[in-house]
Order: C-alpha cells, then sequence, then structure tokens
C-alpha cells in the first residue's frame, strides 16, 4: 500500500464469514475493508472502498471455518469480482486481447 501514490483509490477486495443467509453474496461498500475482524485481529483499514465476499457462515471457529472453505467457492466468487470490475472499467476481454478505456492499474 505504501508504494501506492496518495491520489490513486484503491477498491480493497477480501473474502468473509457472515449470516447464513449471505453466503454466497458480495458486501460493497463506500468505507475501507477491515481485514481479519472474523478471526480477532485488529489489523489496519485498507482502502477507500472495499468489496467483501461471505464464502462462508461465521461459527464459534471462524479461523477453523476459513480453513475448510471450499476453494472452488471462494475461486468462482473471485472470478465473479474480476468479471464485474473488468467489465466496471471497461476492460472487457476480445478477441483474447484486453481493451482498455485508458484506466491506469497499478
Amino acid at each position: 500500500m505504501a508504494d501506492i501514490p496518495a491520489s490513486r483509490v484503491v477498491v480493497a477486495i477480501d473474502a468473509c464469514l457472515g449470516q447464513p443467509q449471505s453466503v454466497g453474496s458480495f458486501l460493497v461498500s463506500d468505507e475501507p475493508l477491515l481485514p481479519a475482524r472474523s478471526v480477532g485481529q485488529a489489523l489496519p483499514a485498507v482502502g477507500h472502498y472495499s468489496v467483501a465476499a461471505v464464502v462462508n457462515a461465521l461459527g464459534p471457529k471462524p479461523y477453523a471455518t476459513l480453513q475448510t472453505t471450499s476453494l472452488h467457492h471462494v475461486m468462482t466468487m473471485a472470478g465473479q469480482i474480476a468479471s464485474a470490475a473488468a467489465e466496471a472499467f471497461g476492460m472487457i476481454a476480445d478477441a483474447g486481447t484486453n481493451r482498455s478505456r485508458g484506466w491506469p492499474l497499478i
């Protein structure tokens, strides 16, 4: 994060645990991401905006729950976020190449 110029807007993306009915949903916020909260850590906030993929239900042992969460489910949700970001920022794949609207990426 220290290498990102202050003029850049950062969208932080992470996986998280949530309510059983929220599994498979995305939590999108205009606030920074608070990483590792579900496992009891107090890490610094990240980003200007955040997207959290609810990959499993929060239970009595959150760290164990994350360790046993289906990697396929996590990767599927990561792909959905990547596709949405590509569409939102104009990086639609066309015949094997990426076209960009000139958005600078770091």
